[in-house]
């Protein structure tokens, strides 16, 4: 477990340039008519506010918000958001909107018996009780290739293996285990290749038509195109039960290297972070990071978008919900914005797959720069949004 000494810091504070980004302008939009499509917009009775603060409410220097936050509420009424790093932590509170974090980890990466686990971020969870868990981790397995002898150049992506894994909570989230494979193209990354190969992140999981479904983004080509492919499980607490959709049914089991096929590649450009369930528009909504050029546009816009589908597979064209900078150094130096999430406080859903209300939260994590340089500092935001 990660220690619970407080790690004393300098406490930074919003810089002119952070204020003005986060503090979006509303675009003015008319009220919802019947049978029209939802929109999201910024709510003009709420800025964004710090949900955690690195500076100065972390218990580990390695408690960084480094994933799209996730919540659920457990057997003791109590609500466990999960917004993470490799270290996996977690924040407890009344709602979604009262937290503070735990101190110490829920699934280590350090501390795991297998020097050949890669580093796993826990990006999807979903309790059918309040008591089980179930989790999909996200396996970064770069360094297991590297040691492995792998050679590669070509930036980045160079030697970078990623695979999906389940894990699983008795304990109501305070603990996870690592379970089984869920996606996986390959144990070795092959020689010759430049750029990421695997399956890397996932939308939250949800409840959909009897069964279970996520949208997990898949880039292994020539096998596998790129793309957010939609997988569907009866029972989340059994790794082994996830199918992809192949384009005819739930048929290709990701965990053999079995393509799928991606879903609405026009319209979801770039990997989901959310799924939120509408039953007043009958809609899903789909948040993620893109740049996009829309109507009134000069150039593409970087920001948060969001597409709509009745069935998760047909999606519409990206509308966007607030412009910002996604990529460090892209627009300014000193702050980016990534891993945006949907969550409504008002949901009835124990995992908060739904929004019930008219006013969900977009969470997302702020990550600042020193002199265009990556750090540790990650803070994690709430924007109140007006969903009409």
């Amino acid at each position: 477990m990660a220690s619970s000494r407080r790690v004393r810091r300098t406490s930074l504070t919003i810089g002119p340039a952070l204020t003005a980004a986060l503090a979006v302008a509303m675009i003015q939009m008319p009220a919802l008519a019947a049978g029209q499509a939802p929109t999201l917009v910024i709510s003009p009775s709420g800025n964004p506010h710090p949900v955690y603060v690195w500076a100065t409410q972390s218990c580990d220097a390695e408690a960084i918000p480094d994933a799209p936050a996730r919540a659920f509420r457990r057997a003791d009424d109590q609500v466990a958001l999960i917004a993470t790093h490799y270290e996996n932590w977690s924040l407890l509170g009344t709602s979604p909107a009262d937290l503070k974090p735990r101190c110490g980890t829920i699934f280590s990466s350090k501390k795991a018996s297998d020097p050949d686990l890669g580093k796993v971020w826990i990006e999807a969870v979903y309790s059918p009780d309040g008591r089980r868990v179930a989790a999909i981790g996200s396996r970064d397995m770069t360094e297991v290739m590297k040691r492995r002898g792998c050679r590669a150049t070509g930036g980045q992506g160079a030697c970078w293996l990623n695979d999906l894994v389940s894990l699983g909570s008795s304990d109501m989230g305070d603990t996870f285990s690592l379970g089984e494979t869920v996606a996986s193209f390959g144990s070795t990354y092959p020689e010759g290749e430049k750029g990421r190969l695997g399956a890397f992140t996932t939308s939250n999981i949800v409840a959909w038509e009897g069964t279970h479904v996520m949208l997990a983004w898949v880039e292994a080509p020539p096998r596998q195109a790129r793309g957010n492919c939609l997988l569907s499980s009866r029972d989340p607490m059994d790794g082994r039960s996830w199918r992809a959709w192949n384009g005819r049914d739930f048929g290709a089991d990701l965990a053999l290297g079995e393509p799928c096929e991606p879903v609405s590649l026009g319209f979801l450009p770039n990997e989901v972070r959310s799924l939120s369930w509408s039953a007043r528009h009958k809609q899903w909504i789909a948040v993620y990071s893109s740049r996009q050029k829309l109507a009134g546009d000069r150039e593409p816009v970087p920001g948060f978008y969001y597409s709509l589908s009745p069935d998760l597979r047909s999606w519409s064209t990206p509308q966007r919900i607030m412009a910002a900078p996604t990529r460090p150094r892209e627009q300014q130096s000193e702050f980016f914005v990534a891993y945006p999430s949907l969550i409504d406080p008002e949901s009835r859903s124990r995992n908060f797959d739904t929004v019930d209300g008219s006013s969900p939260l977009l969470f997302y994590t702020v990550h600042r720069l020193r002199n265009g340089s990556g750090t540790l500092n990650r803070d994690l935001y709430a924007q109140p949004l007006d969903l009409r």
